[in-house]
């Protein structure tokens, strides 16, 4: 992790949605509100805890699977520009009269 930009690290985006959500549990057993005006400011910053949790999350989701994304790819092979290699196999089907993939013959 580099200190000059850590929040392109998707493991930051987790701790601090992580960080979210245990701020807005703890928030209604360590304040105690008097008014209801207290109770309402309460449950509004509650919830913008949790929408930050959520949006963190949610982040690091979309961060770490575009990153596996991208190695999965990496893997894959070619495409061929000239289609799939089945297709003729399917087109001797079809004129045949079976339909692709039919077991029926094949014994299974």
């Amino acid at each position: 992790m580099t200190l000059r930009n850590p929040m392109q690290n998707p493991r930051t985006w987790l701790c601090v949605g992580m960080v979210a959500l245990l701020v807005s549990a703890l928030i209604p057993r360590l304040v105690h509100p008097t008014t209801r005006l207290g109770e309402d400011w309460l449950d509004a910053t509650r919830g913008l805890f949790i929408g930050l949790s959520i949006g963190c999350n949610l982040l690091w989701v979309r961060r770490c699977g575009s990153a596996r994304g991208v190695e999965h790819n990496r893997n894959a092979e070619p495409v061929s520009s000239r289609g799939d290699h089945g297709s003729q196999t399917r087109d001797a089907e079809m004129a045949s009269g079976r339909m692709p993939g039919d077991l029926a013959e094949s014994g299974l």
